[in-house]
């Protein structure tokens, strides 16, 4: 429970999750995120779907490590996970400038 792609954060475009479509000034502009728990990781927009997709890739990429750690420590994972991804893919955090949102819930 509580692991989900695609949630209310943006749309989805054809049939693939997690990427965000918007229109800018005659432009569209696509940004890959996806969704743990309450943590949201985003990509910036840029114009190259094809490249949305591969940000999409390490994000993905990213949350399944995380995952595979366990949540218990997820500060900690996320932020070795992230720069080994990034680093894996030849990337650096300028390159994709991630970005987080963390949603709370109060009772």
């Amino acid at each position: 429970g509580g692991l989900s792609c695609c949630g209310d954060s943006g749309s989805k475009i054809d049939s693939v999750p997690c990427i965000i479509r918007q229109t800018h000034k005659g432009k569209t502009w696509y940004s890959a995120f996806t969704t743990l728990n309450n943590l949201t990781f985003y990509a910036r927009f840029v114009t190259d779907l094809r490249l949305a997709l591969d940000f999409l890739a390490v994000l993905m990429e990213i949350r399944q490590r995380i995952i595979a750690h366990g949540m218990s420590y997820i500060q900690h994972v996320a932020c070795n996970e992230v720069a080994t991804v990034l680093q894996e893919h030849g990337l650096q955090q300028q390159d994709i400038s991630l970005s987080f949102r963390v949603g709370l819930r109060w009772m």
